[in-house]
């Protein structure tokens, strides 16, 4: 008489120190990142260069690359790109309340909340790019370059209605980077390729959530 024995999966071990070494990292990140967001929009004012602080890109890129450092893990990276998110905001608003300006709590908290539900999306794409099926990698690369899609877009409508924003060379240089992110990012054609679709879609849902937080602080804020 035999006995069949299942062997078990296998458990990823948990790593070194805990989500320390992820989660440290990504919130000092933010607090850097939106420092430099506070500090850099005084002398950028009026310049192309002002999209850079003054746009979702950036932060959605500070979340993507915190992770970027747990491939595969999507569950500790939707957590570190919202810890990333939250650094953001209390390093922006830290900053500019040391400068001597007034926060408004309203504004903290729509920030916030927006940081809390884009830093889990852009953390988890982050750790799915070198994912080894097509679908989560491509859709991975094209949520990176959606983002800078619509604040080219953004940026365009701004400069065609003549309500200033940072101008159209900016916002043609957005687009570019959209573009380019899946394209760079992709490991084969097929990966670029529908990198570039899933951007496109990813992009009017951007586009759409900007409209949404906008709104917020137009009746809220």
């Amino acid at each position: 008489m035999s006995v069949n024995h299942t062997a078990a999966r296998p458990r990823a071990a948990a790593p070194p120190g805990g989500p320390w070494p992820i989660l440290g990292p990504a919130a000092v990140a933010g607090l850097l990142g939106g420092a430099l967001t506070f500090l850099g929009q005084r002398p950028l004012s009026g310049t192309g260069w002002f999209l850079l602080v003054n746009s979702a890109s950036p932060w959605a890129m500070v979340a993507f690359s915190a992770g970027a450092r747990v491939p595969g893990r999507w569950r500790t990276a939707a957590v570190a790109g919202a810890t990333a998110e939250a650094g953001l905001v209390a390093g922006y608003y830290a900053s500019a309340a040391v400068a001597g300006f007034a926060v408004d709590t309203a504004s903290v908290v729509v920030w916030v909340v927006t940081g809390l539900v884009a830093g889990p999306v852009y953390g988890a794409a982050g750790a799915s790019w070198r994912h080894p099926r097509l679908l989560p990698r491509a859709s991975a690369v094209g949520v990176s370059g959606a983002v800078w899609l619509a604040d080219g877009v953004t940026a365009l409508r701004l400069a065609t209605g003549g309500d200033g924003g940072p101008g159209t060379a900016a916002g043609w240089c957005a687009v570019a980077a959209g573009v380019a992110l899946p394209l760079l990012l992709g490991r084969s054609a097929r990966d670029r390729l529908l990198g570039l679709v899933v951007s496109a879609v990813a992009a009017a849902a951007v586009l759409g959530a900007e409209q949404a937080v906008d709104w917020t602080f137009l009746h809220l804020a």
